[in-house]
């Protein structure tokens, strides 16, 4: 298990993750999400995500977009069905 920052080339990769977890209608959110991230937005998210081999089976994002300046904030934080309730989740809130 490796815990790493989202490179651009596993945008879609990520995308098909969190819809997969949290539902087709979120698709159009996740890719503005993803997108966001590799802008030059100064409040960008950074999505950290958890690979088993090469798939992904854990993502969370920090962002200050929905907070205050000077405070960030947890958000997309999924974890695959298959591989919950092993501590994945917290390691990624924890990272």
């Amino acid at each position: 298990m490796e815990i790493r920052v989202l490179d651009i080339s596993e945008k879609k990769k990520l995308e098909d993750f969190l819809v997969f977890n949290n539902g087709q209608k979120h698709r159009a959110m996740a890719q503005a999400y993803i997108q966001s991230m590799f802008s030059e937005d100064y409040r960008r998210p950074c999505f950290f995500v958890v690979f088993d081999n090469s798939e992904i089976i854990g993502a969370a994002a920090i962002s200050e977009e929905l907070f205050t300046t000077n405070m960030w904030g947890i958000s997309w934080v999924s974890v695959h069905i298959d591989h919950r309730n092993k501590g994945i989740g917290e390691k990624l809130v924890h990272t």
